[in-house]
This record gives structure tokens, C-alpha cells and sequence, in this order.
């Protein structure tokens, strides 16, 4: 979640305290560790093996106290990297440890050989999972075994870091190359990466009062629940946007206002050279409506940030967020 530092914002508040409540949260006995599965991953790809070992603990409550036996040695860290100099079996024992109980787990593995294959593999994820551009990606290298990688990001840049981030700028089709190396083996793997254009639009699908001063009181109470009708309304220039008929009519935060999905154009703001845009909110009142929160914020922004798909509005209790989607 993207929280926007430079708006400009303003704060129109009244009234006087509200009562509060606690929030009762079911308490759960902790229980035991449960080892579930011990695992290993080689480092390197010929003897002697750089191997971490690592264990799938279920019930972990904090201060558990980890302890190895591989190969007869003992290791005390949490996942332990060991070196196997030896073909054979690797017998390998753990103990883990809490102030409610212990588990303990045996397992054995064997190596045949002393050298092995390389194994490329590579995760590609987005930030605010935005594939447009401008785009920034980010590269995960999961390849097993390997000492040394080589990314080609497809549009004449590289990097030879094992999680490195790229940022592309222009749409069109890329093809990742990944190479995973070691002295005995190479291997590599191939993505065709998309790049959408920029949005043309940009909607607004979700606008929520998650808190308000607590000494806040709203100027309308007609529904006598101590709270106000609410509306939003964004706007551009002398032109607004999203004035919505159906007003909020609740005491108590999160207050929620959804844009109809039949409207047609009224809650899009059309990305024009990214100008700026105004958020208000709203409490009306039977003679005169009062501005509670006006928030400046410029399209460029949106799109130096990658489209963020949330944005926040913070100043002391007053917290307000926006949930925002992009189309073409």
C-alpha cells in the first residue's frame, strides 16, 4: 500500500468525543513445534557440495531453539550451511525446541556422484503488479546449484545480480534471458515479457473514510446515529467528477463509497498530459455542506510511482484511501 507523502492536504474538522469500543480476539493455547519436512539446497554444483538445510516447522511461537546433528557435527543456527566432501548417505537429525514442548525429526540423503547439474529458474514479479509502462520489474533468481547468473533484460540492458530490478519504460514484447552458471554445467531459460502501453483512463473504484478524529461530530445527525452523510467528489480544472447521489449514512469508520459500475465516464479521470487532480470530501448538511478533507494530488505522480493501485491520505487521525484501477 502506497501512503502519498507529497499532497497537499487540509483538514476541516468539528465536534466533540465519541465512545469507543475493544475489539475481542479469540485467544489460541500454544502448542508444541511439529517438524514437518527437513530439506536441502546445494550452493555450488561440484564436491564439496556448499548444501543449506532448512526445516518446515509448524506451531513456531518465537525463541525456539534449533539443534542439527549432519554427519555426526552439530549446528545450532536455524538452517545450517554444511559442506558434504563425501559421496554416500548424510544421516541428519533435529531438535527444535519451545518453552511448550520439543519435536525431533530424522532423515537421510544420498549423493551418487560428485558433481551436478545446474538447475535455471527464475520467478518475475511487478511492482503494484503494474505491467505498464513505465514498468519496474523485479527478477528473482531461483536457480539451484548455480555460482554465477547473467539476466539480458531484452532491450539491450543486463546484470549479472541474482535479484536485480529493471525498470522498462516503453511497451513492446521482451525476451528475459537467464543464464545459471557453475564450473560443470550451464543452463538457461527464456520469458517473453509484455508491456502495456500507459492508461489512458484512470478510475476510481473505491474511496473510504477508514478513521476521523475521534472529538469529530458530522453537521447532519438525521439519521441519529451520531454520525452524517458523506459524499466525495473529485474534480479537475472548473469540470467535476463523481458526484454521487447515494449519501453515507453510518456512525462509525471505515466509511465506504463505491462507484456504481453502470456509470460511464463520470468517476474516469482521463490521463491529459497527468494534471492535477483535487479530492474532496463532503458532509452535508441541510442548509449548508461542510468540507471535511481536500487532497491535491498530480497524475505525473501516479505514474512515476508505477500506478500504485492504492493510495492513502494521513494527517493525524484523519486517514482516508483511495483504490484506484487503470484501463486503456
Amino acid at each position: 500500500m502506497k501512503q502519498l507523502q507529497p499532497l497537499l492536504l487540509l483538514l476541516l474538522l468539528f465536534g466533540c468525543s465519541q465512545e469507543e469500543k475493544a475489539l475481542l480476539v479469540p485467544y489460541q493455547e500454544p502448542k508444541a513445534p511439529e517438524i514437518l519436512q527437513i530439506q536441502k539446497i546445494e550452493r555450488n554444483c561440484q564436491m564439496p557440495f556448499n548444501v543449506q538445510f532448512y526445516a518446515n516447522v509448524a506451531n513456531e511461537i518465537g525463541g525456539e531453539y534449533y539443534n542439527w546433528n549432519i554427519n555426526n557435527q552439530v549446528y545450532t543456527t536455524k538452517s545450517p550451511l554444511v559442506q558434504i566432501s563425501d559421496t554416500g548417505t548424510v544421516t541428519v537429525s533435529l531438535q527444535v525446541t519451545n518453552k511448550i514442548g520439543v519435536d525431533i525429526y530424522e532423515t537421510t540423503f544420498f549423493y551418487a556422484t560428485n558433481s551436478l547439474p545446474v538447475i535455471a529458474d527464475f520467478q518475475i514479479s511487478a511492482q503494484n503488479n503494474n505491467y505498464r509502462a513505465p514498468a519496474k520489474i523485479l527478477f528473482e533468481d531461483r536457480s539451484q546449484r548455480a555460482t554465477n547468473v547473467k539476466w539480458d533484460f531484452g532491450d539491450g540492458y543486463q546484470s549479472s545480480l541474482n535479484d536485480p530490478e529493471h525498470v522498462y519504460t516503453n511497451p513492446g514484447t521482451y525476451t528475459v534471458k537467464f543464464t545459471a552458471m557453475c564450473p560443470a554445467d550451464t543452463q538457461e531459460k527464456t520469458y517473453n515479457l509484455v508491456i502495456k502501453p500507459e492508461p489512458r483512463v484512470i478510475r476510481f473504484d473505491r474511496l473510504t473514510l477508514v478513521s476521523f478524529p475521534k472529538n469529530y461530530i458530522p453537521e447532519n445527525q438525521d439519521d441519529n446515529t451520531s454520525g452524517g452523510d458523506f459524499y466525495v467528489r473529485l474534480r479537475h480544472n472548473n469540470f467535476s467528477y463523481g458526484i454521487s447521489h447515494e449519501y453515507l449514512n453510518r456512525s462509525k469508520a471505515p466509511l465506504t463509497w463505491e462507484l456504481p459500475k453502470n456509470w460511464d465516464g463520470e468517476n474516469k479521470l482521463f490521463f491529459v498530459n497527468f494534471p492535477d487532480y483535487i479530492l474532496e470530501l463532503w458532509d452535508k448538511n441541510d442548509t449548508q455542506d461542510a468540507q471535511v478533507l481536500i487532497a491535491q494530488f498530480n497524475g505525473s505522480y501516479l505514474k512515476t510511482e508505477y500506478y500504485p493501485s492504492v493510495l492513502e491520505y494521513v494527517s493525524g487521525d484523519m486517514k482516508f484511501r483511495v483504490n484506484i484501477a487503470y484501463e486503456d
